[in-house]
């Protein structure tokens, strides 16, 4: 569903929209429609004071998603923050840089300096509130752990306080300020994420096989380096010993701080398998490789495995121009999450690609970036990709903490 507020997507399941804070089915302020009440501090009000351990898990799941709305401020300011930063950068380009170059200085430095100091306040603001959180998801998970409350009962009847751990998981056991910080800025891009901000960049395969055009503010590529991540997605999605061929382009969610950090982000994933084509010299349109085609079908019908992946579960397609056969459906990870998944067989003049994409359905950032990659995928010797552009000259920068002095900024390359 959309927010009330902000029109933003948002979890069925949220309480609170993670972007602008509201209470996302009436789009009033979260705390106007709580059963919690605060003092005239703004502290939350319990039964049992500051005694966490006697509290009912109905309180401990209203004061946690209380916490939780600092957190939005927080990183909703710094997001503002972000915002002003660029346009100050373009209205830089545009005017003052006429006046001269000790006016496009001085217009630097006063621009610096309010970065810093508006960042700064949001991790203030997030520093705060997070100690509140922290205590409350604390004693949560004592009273699991004790049976004070069943696991099921929990997940049940108190679903949205399951959505509030899971949606700032990242910020539980942080063992020290920097990683704060760290996990601050990810957040930070996938809030930008969230509200629709995108940066496309093309990515161009070294044997010249393809190109794929994604966005990378919500996607990143796996560098070659990552040998034992490529190895590990090649043994899982690239068919049979590899038949699939190689791993050209592996995109993961730009947030992660390491292989399947699922505190930042879920799982998602769009992978290129490349190998060289047996078929070269026949037509895409020869009937020879028409009933070649067919054959794929059942082949990765078979592929696929099990009753539900029948034959007519695989079917005929058409991408870049190019024939193709097409498996999409649901399915879901350990924990229940429900994920689209989209398999395509591409033969190209030259080449047969293999395309894989998984993306857990509730998270509308990555469906929009792993699918709009899928679109921007460009097989040599086919049609040009819809929304594959030039490739950019570079992504542009991301906010930082930017020194007062203005002697550097935080780039995105960084970041990437």
């Amino acid at each position: 569903m959309n927010c009330q507020r902000c029109d933003n997507p948002v979890s069925i399941l949220a309480p609170l929209c993670p972007v602008c804070g509201a209470d996302p089915v009436i789009g009033c302020d979260w705390l106007a429609t709580s059963a919690l009440r605060v003092d005239a501090q703004g502290a939350a009000v319990l039964p049992h004071g500051d005694d966490l351990g006697a509290a009912s898990m109905f309180d401990l799941a209203n004061a946690l998603q209380y916490h939780a709305t600092g957190i939005v401020e927080a990183e909703a300011l710094a997001v503002a923050v972000h915002d002003r930063w660029q346009q100050g950068g373009e209205d830089l380009k545009a005017g003052v840089w006429r006046e001269g170059e000790d006016a496009l200085e001085d217009a630097e430095q006063r621009q610096s300096e309010a970065v810093h100091a508006g960042y700064e306040e949001a991790c203030n603001l997030l520093l705060d509130c997070l100690p509140g959180f922290l205590a409350v998801a604390g004693a949560i998970h004592a009273a699991l752990e004790s049976g004070q409350t069943s696991v099921e009962e929990f997940e049940s009847d108190y679903s949205p306080a399951v959505w509030t751990l899971r949606e700032y998981h990242a910020y539980l056991g942080l063992a020290y300020e920097a990683q704060v910080d760290q996990v601050f800025k990810a957040r930070l891009r996938t809030l930008r994420s969230r509200r629709g901000d995108a940066e496309q960049d093309l990515f161009e395969a070294a044997d010249g096989s393809f190109t794929l055009s994604y966005d990378w503010v919500a996607l990143s590529p796996i560098s070659a380096e990552e040998t034992g991540i490529l190895g590990a997605l090649t043994e899982v999605y690239g068919g049979h010993e590899g038949s699939f061929g190689e791993l050209a382009l592996a995109l993961l969610p730009a947030v992660w701080r390491g292989w399947l950090d699922e505190a930042l982000a879920p799982r998602a994933y769009l992978l290129v398998f490349v190998r060289p084509d047996p078929l070269e010299g026949i037509a895409c349109d020869d009937s020879d490789w028409e009933g070649e085609r067919a054959g794929a079908c059942a082949h990765y019908g078979e592929w696929l495995g099990g009753p539900e992946h029948a034959l007519g579960h695989v079917w005929p397609a058409t991408i870049c121009g190019l024939s193709a056969v097409r498996h999409q459906s649901f399915g879901a990870h350990d924990d229940g999450t429900p994920v689209l998944i989209d398999y395509a067989w591409v033969k190209g003049p030259r080449h047969l690609y293999s395309i894989f994409a998984s993306v857990p359905e509730q998270r509308h950032e990555l469906v929009r970036a792993v699918h709009g990659a899928f679109a921007g995928f460009a097989a040599a010797g086919g049609a040009a990709a819809r929304g594959a552009g030039p490739a950019a000259a570079g992504p542009a920068e991301e906010l930082g903490v930017a020194p007062a002095d203005g002697s550097s900024n935080q780039t995105g390359e960084e970041e990437r």
